[in-house]
């Protein structure tokens, strides 16, 4: 009974909280972006003062799947401009209740992780972006959006001061896990950051109850960092590709170590040379460089690969691990190295003449790169210990995502043509103008390509081992 009765006053409690915002930025008293953040912090205030009276995770839960339903209708309807901040696109209404969701459903009798990882998002996420525009100390702007130094900062200060002062972390874990919470907000934008950050937070809190702040765990942290200094100055990856490639680092030196480390920055180290090294021989452009979009599109699938052998043991884990970076290694080896060749390019589809880097095209001399980029990830498994029967399948099953990949790109992968500098890109804006629209599917770029070609090559071999017996 006293569960019901919560649920009803936290509901209306929210909602009036929500209609009071509203009024006010109506009136003209506030900015859009000061109503979202007052909702922002006062639904969070809400069920923390709530908390001590719940028998239960449930009326949270009911609460944050209803808001989850109602927020996604007024923000197709466009009913509560403050609440979603006419200003920029943005999720962040609908992805707040879902991680309030996620993280009441897992962790709602672990205080720790519970307080630490909604605050990050009720009060640091909040208090980041009021600091952040007021006083920005220093901006970096991407393709994205922007983030600023002060904001940053200011994060990394509220989760430093609950962990330390509410928990009593020691200080040198507070600060590591304060640096990971200031990556999860810094490398994702459009609201996705109210995803990134509780959860990614969760997750890490979560690793170090388990384990502690271990030498795998403190290795891995600086090296992912230093990876990431180095690939920011060296300008392969921008602002917040680096950011998102230094918690895909950790994640994967941390959990992993050196057995699942090394492949990952062959790959990296291999592909970005290549980059650099053809640089401006392809008239066809990726509108989406190497930024955070790209590192999860290449890195992602890995990532989650660690992730779940990491919850769920299981070797076969490391072979779809290895699949999925021989894929995405596989298309950059062949992409650029195909570049290379004195021969045009050939469509995969009509076998008609392409320019240089066009999606969908193949040749002789990018087939043989691809080939070789694949099977030196594969040699992995040799090196800890698999057969060379799965070799075999995870050197073919990644050649043949690169396929599947070059089918994509000259399918369904958009393409717009910029008619000032003549490049042909997988965005609808370059050099200042809308580009001409040219085919494929408006919302398919080429991050979504080679991420669906990495999923794709990894369920091949998946279905092998599982059809084929094959131990």
């Amino acid at each position: 009974m006293s569960n019901v009765l919560a649920t009803v006053v936290l509901f209306f409690a929210i909602f009036g909280l929500v209609g009071f915002s509203e009024i006010l930025h109506r009136r003209g008293l506030v900015s859009a972006e000061i109503s979202r953040k007052i909702v922002h912090i006062g639904v969070g205030t809400l069920i923390f003062f709530a908390y001590p009276f719940l028998k239960g995770p449930l009326p949270v839960i009911i609460l944050s799947t209803l808001f989850i339903v109602i927020n996604s209708i007024t923000l197709m309807l466009g009913v509560f401009k403050g609440m979603e901040g006419v200003d920029r696109e943005s999720l962040g209404t609908v992805l707040y209740p879902l991680s309030v969701l996620i993280i009441t459903f897992i962790f709602f009798w672990d205080r720790m992780i519970y307080f630490t990882s909604l605050s990050a998002l009720f009060y640091g996420d909040a208090f980041a972006a009021i600091i952040g525009r007021k006083w920005p100390l220093k901006v970096f702007r991407t393709r994205m959006g922007t983030k600023s130094l002060a904001g940053s900062l200011t994060l990394g200060v509220i989760v430093f001061g609950i962990l330390v002062v509410i928990f009593k972390l020691n200080l040198f874990a507070a600060l590591v896990l304060s640096i990971l919470a200031i990556a999860l907000e810094a490398g994702f934008y459009g609201g996705i950051d109210n995803l990134s950050l509780p959860l990614g937070l969760a997750f890490f809190l979560f690793y170090f109850k388990q384990s502690g702040l271990s030498p795998n765990f403190v290795y891995g942290f600086i090296l992912a960092f230093i990876l990431a200094v180095i690939s920011i100055s060296l300008k392969f990856l921008t602002f917040d590709g680096s950011v998102v490639m230094f918690l895909v680092g950790v994640l994967i030196f941390s959990i992993g170590g050196v057995k699942w480390g090394f492949p990952i920055i062959t790959f990296f180290i291999t592909s970005s040379i290549l980059t650099k090294l053809v640089k401006g021989k392809s008239v066809v452009k990726s509108g989406e460089a190497r930024d955070s979009i790209q590192v999860l599109a290449n890195g992602g699938l890995p990532a989650l690969f660690v992730l779940l052998n990491y919850l769920t043991p299981w070797k076969y884990w490391y072979v779809l691990y290895i699949v999925s970076l021989a894929v995405v290694n596989s298309d950059t080896w062949s992409t650029e190295i195909g570049t290379l060749s004195k021969f045009m390019p050939r469509s995969i589809i009509n076998w008609k003449e392409l320019p240089k880097g066009s999606s969908g095209a193949v040749s002789i001399c990018g087939s043989l790169g691809g080939f070789i980029g694949s099977f030196l990830i594969a040699s992995f498994l040799l090196i800890y210990g698999f057969n060379f029967k799965l070799f075999f399948i995870a050197g073919f099953a990644g050649f043949l995502g690169n396929i599947i990949d070059s089918l994509l790109g000259a399918t369904v992968e958009v393409q717009y043509l910029c008619r000032n500098c003549g490049g042909i890109f997988d965005i609808d804006t370059h050099c200042g103008e809308k580009l001409e629209y040219l085919r494929g599917i408006k919302w398919f770029g080429n991050n979504m390509v080679n991420f669906t070609a990495s999923l794709l090559g990894s369920i091949i071999a998946a279905l092998i081992f599982w059809i084929g017996g094959i131990k």
